[in-house]
């Protein structure tokens, strides 16, 4: 990925976000050039970093509304929080299953991570930074893009 692609790969991944995100990148984007590299990547990096805690948050609260479930079934007094230990195997063996989902989930997102970030920072050539952020748009910008198509998809089904 050239860097000079940078710009237009941020505007094609704010197309896909709305809100604080969009208005995120779309600053990253303004800010794409060698001069700059330093303050698009730390947009970049909180971009990233949300992202990531959303998905991390989405998992924490379906892994709780399990937990709840699980325990109501059981039946008796509910304790909170549940320990995943005091339910029946089946309810715990799914549980953890449905953890090790949300942790392949997070992987999927292909978002970068403190290692990229760091690698990131250990680049001495700004050309080098501006390439590296403007493959993690596209690939952003792209995920967004077919998750996008998927909800119309469904949507439009009967």
């Amino acid at each position: 990925m050239r860097p000079q692609h940078l710009p237009s790969s941020l505007a094609f991944l704010a197309r896909s976000l709305q809100g604080d995100e969009r208005k995120v990148v779309e600053e990253a984007a303004a800010l794409a050039t060698a001069e700059n590299s330093w303050q698009a990547l730390e947009l970049w990096q909180r971009y990233c970093a949300t992202r990531l805690a959303t998905a991390a948050a989405d998992a924490r609260a379906d892994r709780d509304e399990l937990l709840i479930d699980a325990a109501l079934r059981r039946g008796g007094a509910i304790t909170v929080p549940v320990d995943i230990t005091t339910l029946p195997p089946d309810d715990h063996r799914w549980i953890l299953e449905n953890d090790e989902r949300a942790a392949d989930a997070l992987e999927q997102l292909e978002i970068a991570d403190a290692a990229a970030f760091q690698a990131l920072l250990e680049e001495r050539s700004a050309t080098a930074r501006l390439a590296a952020l403007a493959a993690g748009a596209l690939r952003e910008g792209s995920r967004l893009a077919q998750r996008a198509a998927l909800q119309r998809a469904f949507a439009a089904s009967p």
